[in-house]
């Protein structure tokens, strides 16, 4: 299915903090290195915990590491220009504990 194409909700961006923005970026990818991508979902009491210390909500705490969990939703699909055809391929393979399946491709 193709996303729908991604709109800036606003204009305003307090430019002040682009450093820390930049902070955060960094420690996503620390965080998903470390955990060999697999970060699972901290404890609810952890969370809890976090919430109170640093002022948040507990239920925006839980979207944010939510949304870390789908980081695989948010890779670029990869279309091909100038499309003519599906080309049937069905080939099946075991990965793991992953069984993937290729059914068709589109043909340019």
């Amino acid at each position: 299915m193709k996303r729908m194409p991604f709109e800036r909700p606003t204009e305003h961006y307090d430019t002040r903090i682009m450093d820390i923005d930049e902070k955060i970026c960094e420690l996503i990818k620390q965080r998903k290195d470390i955990s060999g991508n697999n970060p699972g979902f901290p404890p609810l009491e952890q969370i809890s915990k976090w919430a109170a210390d640093f002022e948040l909500y507990e239920d925006f705490l839980k979207a944010i590491f939510g949304s870390l969990l789908s980081e695989e939703h948010f890779k670029p699909l990869i279309e091909p220009s100038g499309f003519r055809q599906h080309i049937p391929v069905l080939q099946s393979i075991e990965q793991g504990e992953y069984f993937y399946t290729l059914t068709s491709m589109r043909g340019i």
